[in-house]
């Protein structure tokens, strides 16, 4: 947003990610018939809904940090005048059901919450015993990819292939070279083995395997940075599936299976 003149324009950008704004910006809205009464943080009320001197502060902040000078009334009052806006805005959003009818605003809010829940657990430090545990228990995660490498000799000749490159490769990267058929070959040959000629387009194919590696799983000091990223990603994962089915435990769910 530009900062040196918080616009219109602006604030119907806020509005357009209206799910972003009603789980991050510490928006509540108030029942309009029963207004909260205002205390010393409440920088304005609108419907009954605060706008917090927090949430204001906030914003005047990143004004500050943008336009490197430091906030005068006059620009406070814009902003709260933009928060106030924004507020209304948002309100006006939920009573029309926005989140029920526009797939973007939809979207927005799930992301929003997936966020809200993974940021909540990201915020704990996971233990060390935790996240070897972790390895143990799914070491098949982190058996290294098999590597090859491989001569390749074509016709009857057998002129050496000068494309493929005379060193260990990634087995995902030998497709590229071999096609499909040829890999599968090539996956199934021991170290010093030469293959039986493999027809292709561009005539009979020999491959010799000259050594192999990979398939060993590393032993966890040499990859607990990779260890600690995945379990990480299953909390996240499982943080949120908790919080799923505790909604649905609250949450009247009726279901219909179509009769086709």
């Amino acid at each position: 947003m530009n900062w040196d003149t918080i616009t219109h324009k602006g604030l119907l950008a806020c509005a357009a990610g209206l799910g972003l704004v009603l789980v991050l910006a510490d928006l509540t809205i108030a029942d309009p018939t029963a207004p909260t009464q205002p205390t010393a943080q409440t920088a304005a009320l609108v419907n009954g809904a605060p706008i917090s001197n927090q949430q204001l502060a906030r914003v005047v902040s990143g004004y500050e940090s943008d336009t490197r000078r430091p906030a005068t009334q006059d620009d406070r009052a814009h902003i709260l005048e933009r928060l106030i806006e924004e507020e209304l805005l948002v309100q006006r959003g939920i009573e029309v059901n926005m989140a029920e009818h526009d797939p973007a605003v939809r979207a927005a809010l799930v992301q929003s919450m997936i966020s809200l829940v993974t940021t909540e657990t990201g915020a704990i430090e996971p233990e060390e015993s935790d996240i070897r545990d972790y390895y143990e228990r799914n070491k098949a995660l982190f058996v290294a990819a098999p590597q090859l490498h491989l001569r390749a000799y074509w016709g009857a000749q057998r002129d050496r292939d000068p494309t493929l490159p005379d060193t260990l490769i990634p087995a995902t990267k030998l497709v590229d070279y071999l096609g499909p058929e040829a890999f599968k070959i090539a996956m199934k040959l021991d170290a010093g083995d030469q293959s039986l000629p493999i027809e292709t387009p561009q005539g009979p194919l020999v491959l010799e395997l000259i050594e192999k590696t990979g398939g060993a799983i590393p032993p966890y000091e040499s990859i607990k940075d990779q260890v600690r990223v995945a379990y990480l990603v299953e909390r996240d994962e499982r943080a949120l599936r908790d919080e799923i089915e505790r909604l649905k435990k609250k949450a009247t769910i009726e279901r219909y299976p179509s009769q086709n």
